[in-house]
């Protein structure tokens, strides 16, 4: 029994300990929260970070695009996925993914890594719609 609580409360210590101490606070479609009416070629994603840790920085991030809520959820992507891009970017990223079609509602969400490798979880998911006239 108790050898049983001790394996759960290293499991627990140890996922806590290798997610990142950054967090993703706020995402955004072309600098604004669930934006309507982007146009083609003019979408680009963005996300606001905090960390406990004054020195903490992003070193990568992951995006994906998704045409259904419920594939986001279960991490799915049909549209786009960035993979993991070594990068320091947080706004502005372009979308580089499959066609999206005129009038339709889309939803994303992103990942970052911080300075040390330690990965957030896949959070604040964020949607846009496209203007009729794409």
């Amino acid at each position: 029994m108790i050898r049983n609580f001790l394996l759960i409360a290293i499991a627990f210590f140890i996922s806590v300990c290798s997610l990142a101490q950054i967090k993703i606070l706020n995402t955004l479609c072309n600098n604004r929260t669930n934006p309507t009416g982007i146009e083609k070629g003019t979408l680009r994603f963005g996300w606001e970070l905090e960390s406990s840790q004054q020195s903490d920085l992003q070193s990568a991030y992951q995006i994906l695009v998704a045409s259904d809520i419920t594939k986001l959820d279960e991490n799915k992507c049909d549209l786009w996925n960035s993979t993991k891009i070594s990068s320091s970017q947080s706004v502005f990223v372009k979308y580089s993914g499959k066609e999206l079609n005129p009038a339709s509602r889309y939803y994303w969400k992103c990942r970052v890594w911080d300075k040390d490798g330690k990965v957030t979880r896949l959070e604040c998911p964020g949607l846009f719609y496209n203007s009729f006239v794409y």
